[in-house]
């Protein structure tokens, strides 16, 4: 899915949900921000796991994100608040085709 292809029907929702392989998320995510954020929208990414990828939707400007890993153990809980509240740095991948 290429954000030409939602835009025409984006008027029928309240935001944008970035779901996928773990493969592709990392890959298109910022991009998928990016669209959401251009139309005023929040982007959701979901199935977010860990402090590293919980820091990696912070940094591209993620709205919200879901998970069931905290609800594993206090270290999956401490892990995933520590990466909510780790200072980050915006990181801007190549471009969408590319990326895609």
């Amino acid at each position: 899915m290429r954000p030409e292809h939602v835009d025409p029907v984006l008027h029928h929702f309240d935001g944008v949900f970035v779901g996928g392989s773990t493969k592709w998320k990392p890959r298109t995510a910022f991009y998928w921000v990016q669209f959401a954020h251009m139309r005023d929208l929040p982007c959701h990414i979901g199935r977010i796991s860990g402090r590293r990828r919980t820091r990696w939707a912070k940094s591209i400007g993620a709205d919200s994100i879901d998970s069931c890993v905290p609800l594993w153990s206090a270290d999956n809980r401490r892990n995933m608040l520590e990466g909510l509240t780790d200072p980050v740095e915006l990181v801007i991948p190549p471009s969408f085709e590319e990326a895609a």
